[in-house]
């Protein structure tokens, strides 16, 4: 049995109060969701170009590809759903379509976070912080490939962990196949899949060495349906890809000395003009310059990554639920979601620091607990941290080699989503461990924090 973050057993199925309390929070969810649909939130950051994909895979079916880093499985469904609806407001249906997915993520994450947390109520706060986060509901509505990473993302920590923890081979090797059809349906998604696998090599490493949850005869199932088909599976789109576009230079570009939009310093600390982030600026919002027309949240270091981030988080930076972006993108907020999206900023101050101070701690529990066999070794955690970490670190360690690191939007949080959700759960399983020893107090008061923060939220996307 996989140990849990605080050395005890993992507790038994929440109580019934719980679920339908998870229940209405998805429920609100998927109604905020559909409402970002009817307000245009469908056509989003390059949708011209995956208008285009679809229309043009549907003409060639066997081509799967549409640039180097593309995967099929988007134009897939927005294929069927142009084919269903004769093309009628068929990126629309496709949105409804993610929404059921990031409803089913949400409540399998909920389900997973029943070994990490033993309070029910930061369990319910949690999944409700997450849901009504901006980012969370503009990624999953946007026709996008971003909102297609969140499921398969999900459902492998989920697999692997029960997979740890089963009792018999066969209930393992059906965990492990779960585990390894996610990652399959995550490569036809998101190239960044196939990362995935060395975050599994890492912690069947542990398992099998340091915990000993992990008996050698089983060894063969996660490296065969976790890793090496996986693995085969990231390859084999990778070589379809060059022979199908052998003449299609790469999309993304890089300076490997470093290109100085984005230095170090902005990356890993944070600059004086970071505190402009809380008024809140859209990433088309515009002032006159010595040259001309200047984009202030893309200037070269400007802003440090951590502000970007926050801002990205809290807030619809690219002012998508705003119908009037599909006219003019700088079309103004109206006052009423830019006054909310402030406060969203602001107040979203007191979940992300203390989850970078918990991911902080944990990655130093984690090493220490690895190195000394007498410290209980929190396994189930420490799944999701991997999957966590190996998603999120190649893509932003690399930012100071991308060209056009600020102008195309690569510090947009909705490329990181899947790894920033698992950051924010171990800011709530920090106050699961303070709350086991403070009482119910702080838990009021965090599921009032949540629920204030999600009001702020929801108002700066519709006002």
């Amino acid at each position: 049995m996989s140990e849990r973050i605080a050395a005890d057993t993992p507790t038994s199925s929440p109580p019934r109060w719980e679920t339908w309390a998870v229940w209405l929070v998805l429920a609100l969810f998927a109604s905020v969701a559909l409402d970002a649909i009817r307000h245009t939130a469908t056509y989003g950051q390059d949708f011209a170009f995956h208008d285009y994909a679809t229309h043009w895979m549907l003409a060639y079916p066997g081509q799967w590809f549409v640039n180097s880093t593309s995967r099929p499985l988007l134009y897939w469904i927005g294929g069927f759903c142009v084919r269903f609806t004769h093309d009628h407001f068929a990126y629309c249906r496709a949105s409804d379509i993610f929404v059921l997915l990031a409803v089913v993520a949400l409540k399998l994450l909920h389900s997973a976070s029943v070994r990490v947390l033993r309070a029910p109520l930061l369990r319910i706060s949690a999944i409700a912080f997450l849901a009504f986060l901006p980012v969370t509901v503009i990624t999953t509505v946007v026709y996008a490939s971003d909102t297609l990473a969140l499921l398969p993302f999900v459902a492998t920590g989920w697999s692997l962990v029960l997979a740890l923890e089963a009792s018999s081979k066969t209930k393992a090797a059906g965990y492990y196949g779960l585990c390894g059809l996610a990652l399959l349906a995550g490569n036809f998604s998101k190239a960044t899949f196939g990362v995935l696998p060395a975050a599994v090599i890492f912690v069947i490493a542990v398992a099998c060495l340091r915990t000993k949850t992990l008996a050698f005869s089983r060894l063969w199932m996660p490296l065969l349906f976790c890793v090496a088909i996986p693995l085969a599976t990231s390859s084999w789109l990778q070589a379809k890809n060059r022979v199908q576009l052998p003449n299609v230079a790469p999309l993304h570009h890089f300076n490997w000395h470093g290109t100085g939009e984005m230095t170090f310093r902005s990356l890993l600390g944070v600059r004086k003009s970071d505190v402009r982030i809380f008024d809140a600026p859209g990433y088309w919002d515009q002032r006159a310059g010595p040259g001309g027309t200047v984009y202030p949240l893309l200037e070269h270091n400007g802003y440090s990554y951590a502000a970007l981030l926050q801002l990205g988080l809290f807030t619809d930076v690219m002012n998508i639920t705003n119908p009037a972006h599909l006219v003019e993108s700088d079309a103004p907020r109206p006052p009423s979601q830019l006054a909310a999206a402030r406060r969203a900023v602001r107040f979203g101050l007191l979940f992300s620091v203390p989850a970078l101070l918990a991911v902080a701690a944990f990655s130093l529990n984690a090493a220490t607990s690895l190195i000394s066999r007498h410290k209980p070794f929190p396994m189930g955690a420490f799944v999701w941290y991997s999957l966590a970490m190996a998603w999120f670190l190649p893509l932003v360690l690399v930012l100071p080699f991308v060209v056009n690191a600020y102008d195309y939007g690569y510090w947009l949080p909705r490329l990181t989503l899947p790894a920033i959700w698992i950051f924010f759960i171990f800011g709530f399983i920090a106050a699961d461990r303070m709350a086991a020893k403070t009482g119910p107090a702080l838990q009021i008061a965090i599921i009032a924090a949540v629920c204030l923060q999600s009001a702020l939220g929801v108002q700066s996307l519709f006002g």
